[in-house]
């Protein structure tokens, strides 16, 4: 456990088992969800709402929602959950022959998505904007040096920064995983 929060790794070798963590997020979402109105309903100075918001544990853990976060850090988690159980599905499809996929989550050390075999390897990020702090670019280099057969980077922003939803890299593949469909 690093800063005290768990360390994550999932397996994953079906569409199902992917349905299933998306499932999770929303149901910590809606538990969030639920003590936001509560809190909106008792608090009216919306500065000391603000301060909840990002230094209390309103919100929980997007897959574990026994554990209290603040709703900044649960936000931040979730979307970047969620974008990695986007493109863990994408690859699934493309690659089933090399699954289970293990899902690195949260501070888990190697890349975000790796297959067992070692034949696959991504990098998954969400963002406001992929050119923020060069997490792109940095996401390219670490999968540069990987001998992974098919490696990616995947991320989930709303802009694609001037650049193609999709383009190639050296060899890595980068994808946009915006507009998701059948996902919140």
């Amino acid at each position: 456990m690093l800063g005290g929060a768990p360390e994550k790794q999932v397996s994953v070798s079906s569409g199902a088992e992917v349905d299933a963590l998306m499932a999770r997020l929303r149901d910590s979402a809606d538990l969030t969800t639920t003590r936001l109105r509560e809190l909106l309903g008792r608090e009216q100075d919306p500065l000391r709402v603000f301060k909840q918001l990002k230094f209390e544990e309103v919100g929980c853990d997007p897959l574990a929602p026994a554990r209290r976060l603040n709703v900044i850090e649960q936000i931040n988690q979730l979307f970047t959950y969620e974008a990695t159980f986007h493109a863990a599905r994408w690859l699934l499809d493309r690659y089933p022959s090399h699954a289970p996929l293990i899902l690195n989550l949260g501070t888990n050390a190697g890349t975000d998505i790796e297959s067992r075999d070692g034949q696959v390897a991504a990098e998954v990020f969400a963002t406001v904007d992929p050119r923020n702090n060069r997490k792109l670019e940095r996401d390219i280099e670490r999968l540069q040096s990987r001998t992974a057969l098919w490696r990616y980077v995947f991320y989930l922003a709303p802009t694609a920064g001037g650049k193609p939803d999709e383009f190639e890299v050296g060899g890595i593949l980068v994808r946009r995983l915006w507009p998701l469909r059948g996902g919140a």
